[in-house]
């Protein structure tokens, strides 16, 4: 799925067909296990390219960032971590209520963690 995700109009057509509610599903049922969600963040940084995904990003029915977030939290290795805050960098570039939602998810509090911790490489510590 992911290799499809890197083509904008395939975007469009996974979003138009249910795509937010299979990511939000797979971080509610695989939330513990490294792979997959490695690859679920990674096609959430995808369509966070596409203007149509911003509506997706800010229902708080879908929880898309508060999952993430919480995904990070379960799992923080830095493979997860760097994809997560690319697609968050990604999304306060363009979507404002974005931003909101991450403010709202107290986001900030595990940026303050994570630039605590002992993280090694430099430009995840710049996205973060």
């Amino acid at each position: 799925m992911v290799n499809l995700l890197k083509h904008d109009h395939l975007i469009e057509s996974f979003l138009n067909n249910g795509g937010a509610d299979i990511l939000h599903d797979s971080m509610t049922k695989f939330s513990n296990e490294l792979q997959p969600m490695y690859y679920t963040l990674l096609a959430l940084w995808l369509i966070s390219f596409s203007p149509l995904s911003y509506d997706y990003f800010k229902n708080p029915n879908l929880g898309l960032i508060r999952l993430s977030t919480e995904v990070i939290l379960k799992i923080s290795r830095e493979k997860i971590i760097r994809v997560a805050f690319s697609c968050y960098k990604q999304l306060c570039l363009n979507s404002k209520d974005s931003i909101e939602m991450m403010v709202d998810v107290e986001l900030l509090k595990i940026v303050d963690t994570l630039l605590k911790g002992n993280l090694k490489d430099k430009e995840l510590i710049d996205d973060i």
